[in-house]
């Protein structure tokens, strides 16, 4: 049975069987998203989410990372994954179609601050991934069509996995604790552009993390939730027991860290909108235009995409974030796409806002049922009635095409900015880059919630 097989997983995998390349594209994950939780912080949602939580301190056992204090795990888990997803700068996942380590991480960190090595955090942090892979790939893409926003669904059975895994469950608590998160999983992706997508990220790891301690008190849970004819599969994803069959195939083996791998961004905006976004600077770049000289840019996508970018004619920097136009618009003026550009009080920017007119967004023929969801195709018109076009599968960042780590560090450093000073900065990075062999994470934890204070003065 699936929840057996996954449950067994979790508990019997360790550090020395995950392979090299796993462990490498984790720490490049772990250090992207510690980046953008720091930036997070600074956003409205951020100092939201951070006030509450400083309001209910509870069990001070984790910390708030950027806030200086500690709360319960639960919560510290609540507030580092909104904070993480607050930019919508974290990575992303193809095989989820959500994003995986802002709902994954902040469980493993918040279970494991106070007794963990680096080792068991990439541990625990590659186990979380591959859960939720395996569930997302029966799921999707009817689960995403239906309109469920898998960030927080299936997240919310990643950080489950994850944190059973930091508490070393047995089989029998995990499948307990998977029973528990099924019935807690939720999250709509009509609330696209509002404060409730970041906070779909928190809820997710703040529910693993509940999850697994209830289950570790004893509560218990439907021991079949995945597979059940009521199970969590079949409602959220619909009847499919010819894919269900196959998720479990070489488990253990393969991850899907590694294939087909895990998406950091380049730019601070719905991960959809990046290969148009490279597509559209290569031909301005390969032919010499100028914003003027563009008259029309047409952009062939999936048929999913326009389920996403909802919102063509932003007035917030939260709806800019999923709108083709105004990220289009932006990269055409500017020549790149930066944090500062979803400011609110730059969206209406009249220098942006004229190229927004000639973005028109369709889906693509030949796209339609493409296995590459995140695929645009670029085509432009300059003012003379010259036509180039330019087709990208998989934008810069992606798993096949990942940063190096010079480009990781240099985003990491470029967010950290925000709270951190270099002295700090530059110690996360060290040990990140070092996190197998660290025998402790509190003092990096330390560094990451107290450092803030040398900027903000609380």
């Amino acid at each position: 049975m699936l929840s057996q097989t996954l449950a067994t997983f979790v508990v019997n995998t360790h550090f020395d069987d995950l392979p090299e390349e796993a462990i490498k594209r984790a720490k490049s994950s772990i250090l992207d998203c510690l980046g953008v939780m720091l930036a997070g912080s600074t956003q409205e949602v951020g100092r939201l989410i951070i006030r509450f939580a400083k309001s209910f301190v509870g069990d001070p056992r984790s910390s708030v990372i950027s806030g200086g204090f500690r709360t319960s795990p639960a919560q510290a888990a609540l507030v580092n994954g909104t904070i993480g997803h607050a930019l919508d700068y974290d990575d992303d996942s193809d095989t989820t179609i959500a994003h995986p380590t802002v709902t994954i991480l902040p469980a493993v960190l918040a279970l494991g601050e106070d007794h963990s090595s680096g080792r068991d955090v990439l541990e625990t942090y590659i186990v979380g991934v591959e859960v939720a892979a395996r569930i997302g790939s029966v799921l999707l893409p009817h689960h995403y069509d239906k309109g469920w926003h898998a960030t927080s669904t299936l997240g919310a059975i990643g950080s489950t996995a994850a944190s059973a895994k930091m508490l070393r469950l047995d089989v029998t608590q995990t499948k307990n604790a998977f029973g528990i998160a099924a019935s807690e999983a939720s999250g709509l992706r009509s609330n696209f552009g509002t404060m409730v997508k970041p906070l779909h990220a928190g809820s997710a790891a703040s529910k693993g993390v509940t999850a697994a301690l209830l289950a570790q008190s004893g509560f218990t849970a439907n021991q079949d939730i995945f597979e059940g004819p009521q199970g969590f599969i079949r409602l959220f994803g619909g009847k499919n027991d010819a894919r269900l069959k196959r998720v479990a195939e070489g488990l253990g083996k393969s991850f899907d860290i590694v294939c087909p791998g895990i998406n950091i961004k380049k730019y601070p905006c719905c991960y959809q909108t990046h290969s148009a976004i490279d597509a559209l600077l290569h031909l301005v770049k390969k032919n010499g235009l100028t914003p003027e000289n563009i008259q029309t840019i047409r952009c062939g996508v999936h048929e999913v995409t326009p389920k996403t970018l909802i919102h063509p004619d932003p007035v917030t920097g939260l709806e800019a974030k999923f709108s083709l136009p105004y990220c289009l618009a932006v990269a055409l003026a500017t020549g790149y796409v930066r944090m500062e550009d979803f400011q609110d009080d730059r969206v209406l920017r009249p220098d942006v806002r004229k190229h927004m007119e000639k973005v028109e967004m369709y889906v693509h023929p030949k796209l339609r049922g493409h296995a590459m969801t995140s695929a645009a195709v670029v085509s432009i018109e300059t003012q003379e009635g010259k036509r180039f076009s330019h087709r990208v599968d998989k934008p810069s960042g992606s798993g096949r095409f990942p940063l190096s780590w010079e480009a990781l560090v240099s985003k990491f450093t470029d967010c950290a900015s925000l709270v951190l000073d270099a002295g700090d900065s530059d110690s996360v990075v060290k040990a990140i880059s070092t996190l197998d062999s660290l025998s402790s994470i509190k003092p990096l934890m330390q560094t990451l919630s107290m450092g803030s204070l040398k900027k903000t003065g609380d």
